[in-house]
């Protein structure tokens, strides 16, 4: 998302190919509740992501904050659709040129995954499920990310406060990642800290952001 040409266009092929891949793993459920169930976190958030506009794919009733977040970061953005959800799409567009509903609903993303990051019982990764149905994979990064991208386009002091608290531990965790450091910068110049900004980029360059690291 933060890495200029390297962007992947919401209307890109490729995500229509990943949703018709979803729809078709999906598909095989049909609505079987005990099955349903047995799928982990990430593969229920990732569905939501590009099955955004069908309920039918996961159940409401089995949607958590997480999915419904990611849902709602789907059709805003308007992934694998000709036409995002809101009547355009505002995920490309600068964001000092955002409308107050816009901005909203970026807000809003924010404060479901916020929520599904903090809740230890929907984030829990149950061990004892066999890695192939994906129970062993850490679905924190995607929701920071998401969480922290999405801050940026509300524009909004609040969730750019709780964008912060999330990069201020992700540095003090990953100390040398450059990735961290960028995102950390990003979301400190959206809050006015420039002085602060400069130096978190600063970090992320002298720890080989740009170059592959």
């Amino acid at each position: 998302i933060d890495h200029g040409t390297n962007i992947v266009k919401p209307n890109d092929l490729r995500w229509q190919s990943l949703r018709n891949a979803w729809y078709t793993l999906m598909g095989q459920y049909n609505g079987n509740e005990i099955e349903i169930q047995e799928l982990s976190p990430m593969t229920l958030m990732a569905a939501s992501l590009v099955c955004h506009d069908n309920d039918q794919v996961v159940p409401k009733k089995y949607q958590t904050k997480a999915m419904e977040g990611a849902a709602l970061l789907g059709k805003t953005i308007g992934i694998a659709t000709t036409k995002a959800a809101h009547g355009e799409d505002f995920s490309l567009i600068d964001d000092d040129n955002l409308s107050q509903d816009q901005r909203d609903i970026w807000k809003q993303v924010v404060l479901y995954l916020l929520e599904a990051n903090e809740n230890k019982q929907e984030a829990l990764i149950n061990l004892s499920k066999p890695a192939i149905n994906c129970w062993d994979i850490d679905r924190r990064p995607l929701l920071e990310i998401a969480v922290c991208y999405a801050a940026r386009k509300s524009q909004d002091l609040h969730a750019l406060s709780l964008a912060r608290a999330i990069c201020s531990k992700g540095v003090a965790l990953r100390t040398n990642s450059p990735e961290e450091w960028h995102r950390y910068s990003t979301i400190l110049s959206g809050l006015g800290d420039d002085q602060a900004s400069e130096h978190a980029l600063a970090a992320s360059i002298s720890m080989g952001a740009g170059e592959g690291g």
